[in-house]
């Protein structure tokens, strides 16, 4: 899991790899999902070119909280 999170440091947009991905948020920063192997996903902010993870949790949790 933690070799996974290092990759916010180089990269935390999203690629081509998948794993990554963006949503908009109502007037806020966009949020960022990374997917964690296939048991966890990660939320996190971009700002000031900082990467802020501010929730981790299973995927069945996330797929509930994002619908």
């Amino acid at each position: 899991m933690r070799s996974k999170m290092s990759l916010l440091s180089g990269n935390p947009y999203p690629a081509k790899d998948g794993d990554k991905e963006r949503f908009t948020s109502h007037g806020k920063d966009p949020v960022y999902r990374l997917h964690i192997r296939h048991s966890y996903t990660a939320f996190y902010r971009i700002k000031g070119g900082c990467v802020y993870v501010y929730d981790l949790m299973t995927i069945e949790q996330a797929h509930k909280k994002t619908g």
